[in-house]
């Protein structure tokens, strides 16, 4: 009787021991997901004006404003394609141009999908949240240009300009980023207005 106790209480501390393990590592992966995809992101983003210039306009066509440059982009096959134009003056303004997936234009869940989208930007994270929502017209088509306000990494006040609309082959989404303090609605209209 004493032996089958003994193996009983090993099995179940085993087995007690495998499930906590588990737990940890779930927990353990979830707090860093972020900056593992961050990292994993970060290996495949490449400081190239051409290339992210290219990559961009595999998307959409558009003018560059003002003190603008297309500075980083990646383009993992069909898995993930990104292009970053960032401005010479304040480097922590950009414009982000990605594919959106159908999703995003699906009203039923766009405001949660586009302020997730509007979260991670390649290797860049944001706490931002909706305060607004605009109709506008970007390639002639209606289309909703999403507010967002919040914070970056850094801590500092920034505010997004997010719409999904249909690129040059497939949905694509346009994320302007900048510091509240010096954002340039006009800029942001004028580079709208441009993408055809």
């Amino acid at each position: 009787m004493k032996r089958k106790k003994v193996i009983w209480r090993r099995v179940a501390i085993l087995v007690l021991g495998t499930i906590g393990a588990c737990l940890f590592l779930v927990i353990l992966g979830s707090a860093l997901t972020p900056k593992i995809k961050s990292y994993v992101l970060s290996l495949f983003l490449k400081d190239d004006p051409n290339y992210a210039a290219q990559v961009a306009h595999t998307m959409i066509d558009y003018d560059l404003p003002p003190g603008y440059q297309e500075q980083r982009a990646m383009q993992v096959k069909t898995y993930y394609t990104l292009a970053i134009i960032a401005s010479n003056d304040h480097p922590s303004d950009l414009i982000a141009i990605q594919p959106a997936s159908d999703f995003l234009k699906d009203p039923e869940w766009g405001e949660s999908s586009e302020e997730r989208a509007a979260q991670e930007i390649g290797d860049l994270h944001f706490q931002t949240h909706t305060v607004s929502v605009q109709d506008v017209l970007i390639r002639n088509q209606p289309s909703s240009l999403r507010i967002l306000e919040g914070l970056d990494e850094d801590g500092h006040d920034i505010r997004q300009a997010l719409s999904a609309f249909s690129g040059k082959s497939g949905n694509v989404m346009v994320i302007i980023v900048g510091d509240i303090e010096t954002w340039d609605q006009a800029m942001v209209d004028r580079f709208l207005s441009s993408i055809r």
